[in-house]
């Protein structure tokens, strides 16, 4: 059993909102996707990177972020979270332990900022 998982349960310090994509039919027959909040969950921070990406007049910046919870079947079927109000999307899901379940998730962020081309 990883002893890192285990002192990662004790800290969970942050409040998330999982959510899962969702298609209706709008007005005029249009589909229109929702996000529904499915779980707020208390969870840890294991990890946080950073990458830059610079492109001719935009600056992209990739944040991932390793987040571990209590496992709960309902959370595998969420495919974005929101933490402080910032929107993830999360890339991998992985269930760990067998008696006292946890689950830890890869969620990365986007953002894009308009620069100026010199």
């Amino acid at each position: 059993m990883r002893s890192a998982m285990n002192s990662g349960l004790g800290q969970m310090r942050h409040r998330i909102s999982l959510m899962r994509e969702e298609y209706h039919q709008g007005a005029g027959g249009r589909l229109v996707k929702t996000t529904p909040i499915i779980a707020d969950v208390w969870a840890s921070i294991a990890d946080s990177t950073v990458d830059l990406v610079n492109r001719a007049d935009t600056q992209k910046q990739n944040t991932g972020l390793t987040v571990t919870m209590r496992y709960c079947e309902t959370s595998m079927t969420a495919s974005h979270a929101r933490l402080g109000g910032t929107m993830y999307r999360i890339t991998t899901k992985q269930k760990h332990g067998f008696l006292n379940p946890s689950l830890e998730m890869q969620m990365s962020r986007t953002d894009v900022q308009k620069g100026s081309v010199s």
